[in-house]
């Protein structure tokens, strides 16, 4: 989605039906499978749509069946010329894009609002702030050592995080550090999304701080490691080192 779609290492369109350059509608069942070369070529075929499919790609399968043909046939010409065909996939890239992120803001619609409904009623809550991005906290213990004044510094953390559902519920934590053996998690700030980022900024070494992020300041309407897009995400984070960078 980053970049033009790649669709030249496409090597055969399949459905149950294609239509040739005759316009005339062949059958392929498992029957017509006669050797292991036919087989192949469906298996690839298959398997191109089915990536094809899932990515939300929009073709004219009678236009993409007969250009196929008439390679195979050694007829390399493209009607297009390398301008073209750059403009045309940029394009292309560009409308499956707008299609996709649509999509995407439709199925966060419902976690955006149960965020802001959620945040609305949390600033008022005990001992709550709010800084002017909208990123909620709370201190539940403060440090005495340094803060993190880089981004560029590493710091030293346990955490728990938990997501606020559609239905105004947080699910159970999905990650939970405090409870987990081993070291704390370690990472660069400019590796984090930016409430967290942020957060970290507020804490002195050693602190613990609750925080409310909206999704916003997390993953958008980006669906990310089992956090469905739009959600507005809680953290309780230990500062237990920060690493100035050199």
């Amino acid at each position: 989605m980053k970049k033009i779609f790649r669709l030249t290492s496409v090597i055969l369109f399949t459905s149950m039906t294609f239509v040739a350059c005759s316009q005339k509608e062949i059958s392929v069942s498992a029957s017509s499978l006669k050797n292991v070369t036919d087989s192949a070529s469906y298996v690839m075929g298959y398997s191109q749509a089915m990536q094809m499919k899932a990515q939300g790609f929009e073709i004219n399968p009678e236009i993409f069946a007969t250009a196929i043909q008439q390679v195979l046939k050694g007829d390399t010409t493209c009607l297009l010329t390398q301008d073209q065909i750059q403009s045309t996939m940029q394009s292309y890239q560009e409308m499956i894009m707008q299609k996709q992120m649509a999509e995407l803001d439709k199925k966060a619609e419902p976690n955006r609002k149960a965020a802001d409904v959620f945040l609305e009623k949390n600033k008022g809550e005990k001992d709550v702030k709010t800084t002017p991005s909208g990123l909620q906290y709370r201190v539940e213990k403060e440090g005495k050592g340094i803060k993190p004044t880089n981004v560029d510094d590493r710091v030293r953390f346990n955490y728990s995080l938990s997501v606020l559902k559609a239905d105004g519920s947080f699910s159970e934590p999905i990650e939970n550090t405090f409870i987990r053996e081993g070291d704390p998690t370690i990472s660069v700030l400019n590796g984090l999304i930016p409430g967290v980022v942020e957060g970290f900024c507020l804490m002195n070494q050693g602190a613990i701080y609750e925080f409310w992020i909206h999704p916003d300041l997390a993953y958008g309407n980006q669906h990310s490691e089992g956090i469905p897009g739009g959600s507005l995400l809680y953290f309780r984070i230990e500062l237990v080192e920060v690493l100035p960078s050199k």
